[in-house]
């Protein structure tokens, strides 16, 4: 039995997703073992987020990430 189009989309997503979770979950690792706490962790990485989605996605996405 094939996998489809779509299924082969979604399969992918999945994988970048647990792939970009792993990539995240080591750079908090990192930050903690340097002494940063969590919630000094937690501000920087919303700062990232928001300040890159708005350069690549404009402020439309952001808003909407943050709605959601």
């Amino acid at each position: 039995m094939g996998v489809n189009e779509a299924e082969l989309n979604e399969r992918i997503l999945r994988e970048k997703h647990l792939v970009a979770m792993e990539v995240q979950t080591e750079a908090w690792a990192d930050g903690v073992s340097e002494g940063i706490e969590p919630e000094i962790l937690a501000t920087a990485g919303m700062e990232t987020i928001l300040s890159k989605l708005v350069s690549e996605c404009g402020p439309e996405a952001a808003s909407a990430l943050l709605e959601s």
